[in-house]
């Protein structure tokens, strides 16, 4: 059986989309030389990739929880560092009888975001600990954690999202694949030099000898704070009732 990308296929659709169209495009874009199909994975792969969806379902509601509870103390003056780890010290304050800063009320309501918090850190670390199995299981897993930098949950998501690296005839198509592209600086199909390019170019004319590319640069107007140019003023034309 082979798999063909919807995106493909829509090409061939010659009338309004139907069942009949929808089979005639398929049937024509399956015979293409150049056609390219969705490799199938494994039963092995598709559990892995349910174990990481489940995951980052469960990493979306522990990011949902956290915001909840500093947002919800903000709103009576209460403010904790930045970052996850620092949420212990909003909990703690949540559970802590004594202090005053929060009202009885509210801190009643507090404490079912704080228990679906931990209820969820917990789920997560059981769910860490099935990719763990996961991994020692696999020799792929475990060839590319010996890489620096890879962990479980980054060998264990390639290996079950990649059916077979001979899918890929160049590593720079892996890396497309991966999304790892070099930044367009485009509009319109016009290609526009990016900061860093520019710095470039102005530096290689300055060492090649013309500075006339330097010296247009320079000569720009600098724009200030409020958006205008520092440079000498337009003149203004004068209505009927400007002064004279």
């Amino acid at each position: 059986m082979r798999l063909i990308p919807a995106q493909y296929v829509r090409p061939f659709v010659k009338t309004n989309k139907n069942d009949a169209a929808d089979a005639e495009a398929i049937s024509e874009a399956v015979v293409r030389p150049s056609m390219r199909f969705v490799p199938i994975k494994e039963e092995m792969q598709q559990e892995i990739l349910m174990i990481h969806r489940v995951r980052e379902m469960l990493v979306g509601q522990r990011t949902q929880l956290i915001n909840a509870i500093r947002g919800h103390l903000a709103e009576f003056g209460v403010i904790a560092p930045n970052r996850a780890h620092n949420v212990g010290l909003l909990t703690a304050m949540i559970e802590d009888v004594t202090d005053l800063r929060i009202p009885p009320v509210a801190r009643h309501a507090l404490r079912h975001l704080v228990e679906q918090l931990r209820e969820v850190k917990t789920k997560l670390v059981r769910i860490e600990e099935d990719l763990e199995t996961v991994a020692k299981r696999s020799d792929a897993c475990r060839r590319l954690m010996t890489i620096p930098g890879v962990g479980i949950v980054t060998a264990s998501a390639l290996v079950a999202s990649m059916r077979d690296p001979a899918d890929f005839k160049f590593g720079r198509n892996f890396s497309a694949w991966l999304g790892l592209v070099p930044t367009q600086h485009s509009t319109g199909g016009k290609d526009q030099l990016g900061l860093d390019q520019q710095a470039g170019q102005l530096l290689s004319a300055k060492a090649s000898g013309p500075w006339q590319p330097l010296r247009h640069a320079l000569a720009r107007p600098q724009v200030g704070l409020a958006g205008q140019a520092a440079g000498p003023p337009a003149r203004q034309r004068r209505g009927r009732g400007d002064c004279e």
